[in-house]
This record gives C-alpha cells, sequence and structure tokens, in this order.
C-alpha cells in the first residue's frame, strides 16, 4: 500500500495482463472515472483514499 501511495499511478503486467493501479487521496467528497470497456476493481480502508486497478 505505501508503494502504491508514494506512485500515485503505476502499470505492470503479470500473466499476460496488463494492469493499471491508480491512487487517488482521500480528499473529502470527489468522484473517479472508471472505464466503460475494461475489468477494474476500487479498493481502500476508507480512510486514507482508494486504489483504482484496472485490467484489459
Amino acid at each position: 500500500m505505501e508503494d502504491v501511495k508514494q506512485q500515485s499511478h503505476q502499470t505492470m503486467e503479470w500473466n499476460g495482463t496488463a494492469y493499471e493501479i491508480t491512487y487517488y487521496p482521500n480528499k473529502g467528497s470527489h468522484s473517479v472515472k472508471v472505464p466503460k470497456n475494461k475489468h477494474y476493481t476500487i479498493s481502500g480502508d476508507n480512510m486514507d483514499g482508494i486504489i483504482l486497478t484496472v485490467s484489459d
């Protein structure tokens, strides 16, 4: 989690699938755009911020 916080945007590939990982710090109420045609997961600890992981 600390690596994601320090580098707010990362890309990687694992088992032939590309992943894009973005950290959004909690700054009150805001929205995050998610892709329509890709798989995505939103996670976090409900305190510091959220992590959006997008895969092909």
